[in-house]
């Protein structure tokens, strides 16, 4: 069976937003979209693979639409680990699917 187990333990909101991410502390940057989000994280198409476990730096440019009923939850620059990136399924598409965990101030 290959059924994935459900893990995320906050309600995600729908949006779609674009978005630059970086690997922490370094100046080259992936073009992406914030697909939906949560207090704890997002789901985010890019232009190329990230490495998961990696720390990114994620900057939203702009959303064209996103539910307003919790617009809090929506980081507009972030700190957040990668969890898993995986090749988008269509094959004329060279986008990756990207799920990140955001890292919490201390």
């Amino acid at each position: 069976m290959n059924a994935r187990i459900e893990r995320r333990n906050m309600e995600r909101r729908w949006c779609k937003c674009e978005a630059k991410l970086s690997y922490f502390n370094r100046e080259s940057y992936v073009q992406g979209h914030v697909l939906n989000f949560s207090p704890g994280g997002s789901y985010l198409e890019t232009a190329r693979p990230i490495t998961p476990g990696a720390t990114v730096l994620i900057r939203v440019l702009q959303c064209t639409d996103f539910r307003r009923e919790h617009p809090q939850d929506l980081r507009f620059n972030a700190i957040a680990e990668v969890k898993w990136c995986r090749p988008m399924k269509d094959p004329e598409e060279s986008w990756y699917g990207v799920g990140v965990r955001y890292h919490f101030p201390v």
